[in-house]
């Protein structure tokens, strides 16, 4: 048994069977046993057979893309990967000495390794690196191999990985997986924000973990105090049931309330709209209460694919989603990739600073028969008229005259198919950065609706990287320049008389939701396992109250003064909130509940 304490992400307690998706740390230096011989080396044959597909593939890409001579590199792998002295001494190893695949592997590569930097020739120096990443890719299909096989085998998995991308996700059986463990990561980056929708805790900063664990050790995650136990022992699984046999009566009344109308003490209405990005995703926001979504993440269209999907597969999932959400709104987010999502540039080309980069909004212009595909989906998907269509990171008004001109080209090409879409459909963008959030104004006569993307709009208004989690103190959701943007943007808005919804991880934190309705925000859209802490938030307190809290923070003048404002509000209020849970009244009427 061993303990590792980190940083505290996601809240929730879990044990299960860890499962690491994106380390070559975790190979085994193991011998094995004469009847295993046969089935590594049929493993061997599997994984060489897939990076030579792969290295035929990247050479094809590049060669069409950047010529010959940029492709020759792979080549030279092509025929690494063939040569017969490597092949023979990893067979060598596993056949004879009776060594792990991954060992075997490792072992041979460092041999080489050794050999080439003692060489006169300068060629076969230069060929080290051509050399490494040819190994890598192997072991790359060898771990993938395995970690399929524990996937499809196992229940309860708690996925570890050093930093958890969309890319490593998007194929994963959430169904299945009880708890996240990263290396990196901060409180608004990609794995704070899966876990978070799933409702499972997640740790991070545990880097001593990766050393020590390897695939199917056992586990527990407690997001609550950011503690992980390697290899627990029977009395401390014994606690661990307990606390989730007391964790889930409490779900049980929490449930309750997801048929009540969300609306503060006199009377004011706020509409509670789901973040998701699956079918799955929209059942669990419909169980919690969910008015319709506010967001709908479509990047795995695009992630880990050869081609991207094509618009009758885009238009059916859309559509699906539109159907059992009517008649409330289904709001489609476009593709938002780049970031740390998707490396936007050519094959083997890393942008130096990707969330500065080519991502969201520039990927799809750049690419603009792709993007006119996912929006044909989506105008299709719009057909019986609750959908509506939001482009991500906007960043000057001629991106959305660029985006009107593709949908209407788009709008023409489905009229000439005789194909049915929504004529009007309502179209919006994400707020994002600084400078479409002073000059909203500018923006709203352009656009039916816009949704404040909170985590980006933090990042790039403060210069903090969300995803870093040594400079995470600095990521200040409630510094005075964000708050004043947040205003400004709903002032306008109303100004303008055009609806405006924050979508980003403060909608969904209960401790800011006096502060965005005394904003004046209506619309909030957050993951399903959230909703049910805003709404009781919601029903506690009157709309007067929440106008007079924004007045008071207007006047502090520092992050730490406002954060310890709301500390003391919110614990002066929170008794009465859990005296008066709010599960009576009325009760909120929808087919689909």
């Amino acid at each position: 048994m061993k303990k590792y304490k980190g940083l505290k992400i996601s809240p929730g307690i879990a044990g299960g069977h860890l499962c690491i998706i994106n380390s070559h740390q975790n190979i085994e230096h193991n011998k094995i046993s004469h009847r295993d011989v046969k089935s590594e080396l049929e493993q061997f044959r599997t994984a060489l057979n897939e990076t030579e597909k792969e290295l035929s593939h990247l050479s094809a890409q590049v060669t069409k893309e950047l010529g010959k001579d940029e492709a020759a590199i792979f080549q030279v792998q092509q025929m690494m990967v063939k040569d017969p002295y490597f092949l023979n001494q990893i067979e060598h190893k596993i056949s004879i000495d009776l060594k792990s695949l991954g060992w075997s592997i490792e072992e041979t590569l460092e041999d080489a390794y050794r050999t080439m930097q003692q060489l006169d020739d300068s060629y076969f120096r230069e060929r080290i690196n051509d050399f490494r990443d040819v190994t890598h890719r192997l072991l790359k299909h060898i771990l993938a191999s395995e970690r399929q096989t524990f996937l499809e085998t196992h229940k309860d998995i708690v996925i570890a990985a050093e930093n958890l991308l969309p890319s490593h996700t998007v194929s994963l059986p959430r169904n299945k997986i009880v708890a996240f463990i990263t290396e990196h990561g901060g409180l608004t980056g990609h794995a704070a924000i899966l876990a978070r929708s799933l409702g499972v805790p997640l740790v991070s900063g545990i880097s001593e973990l990766f050393k020590k664990a390897k695939i199917g050790d056992e586990v527990i995650v407690n997001g609550y105090y950011g503690e992980v136990i390697l290899n627990p022992t029977a009395k401390q699984y014994k606690s661990l049931q307990r606390i989730k046999s007391i964790i889930r009566e409490r779900v049980k009344e929490r449930k309750k309330i997801a048929r009540l109308v969300t609306k503060t003490k006199d009377g004011e209405k706020v509409l509670l709209l789901a973040n998701i990005g699956s079918f799955q995703d929209a059942k669990d926001a419909m169980q919690m209460g969910a008015k319709g979504v506010g967001l709908y993440r479509t990047e795995m269209y695009f992630l880990n694919r050869e081609e991207p999907a094509s618009e009758d597969e885009q238009y059916r999932d859309y559509k699906r989603i539109a159907d059992y959400f009517y008649p409330d709104p289904v709001v489609i987010r476009t593709m938002d990739l780049g970031g740390d999502k998707f490396q936007a540039g050519k094959p083997g080309q890393k942008e130096p600073n990707p969330y500065l980069g080519c991502r969201a909004i520039r990927i799809s212009l750049r690419q603009p028969e792709i993007f006119k595909t996912q929006i044909r989906a989506i105008l299709r998907a719009g057909v019986s008229g609750n959908v509506k269509i939001m482009f991500p990171m906007i960043t000057c008004i001629e991106e959305v005259h660029e985006i009107k001109k593709i949908i209407d080209s788009a709008k023409k090409e489905l009229k000439k198919s005789n194909k049915k879409y929504d004529q009007k459909m309502p179209v919006g963008i994400m707020v994002e950065v600084p400078s479409v959030a002073i000059d909203i104004a500018s923006y709203l006569p352009n656009v039916d609706f816009i949704s404040v993307g909170t985590n980006d709009l933090v990042q790039y208004t403060l210069a903090v990287d969300r995803g870093n989690e040594s400079i995470s103190n600095l990521y200040q959701p409630l510094n005075p320049s964000v708050l004043f943007l947040l205003n400004h943007i709903s002032q306008q808005a109303r100004l303008f008389k055009k609806e405006a919804s924050i979508c980003g991880e403060m909608a969904g934190t209960s401790r800011y939701t006096d502060l965005l309705l005394g904003m004046g925000y209506r619309n909030l859209s957050m993951s399903a396992p959230f909703l049910l802490h805003v709404k009781m938030r919601i029903r506690s307190i009157n709309m007067k109250e929440t106008t007079d809290i924004w007045e008071k923070m207007k006047t502090l003048t520092s992050a730490s003064k406002i954060e310890d404002f709301i500390e003391k509000h919110f614990s002066d209020s929170l008794d009465a909130m859990m005296l008066d849970s709010g599960t009576s009244g009325e009760v909120e009427q929808n087919d689909n509940t």
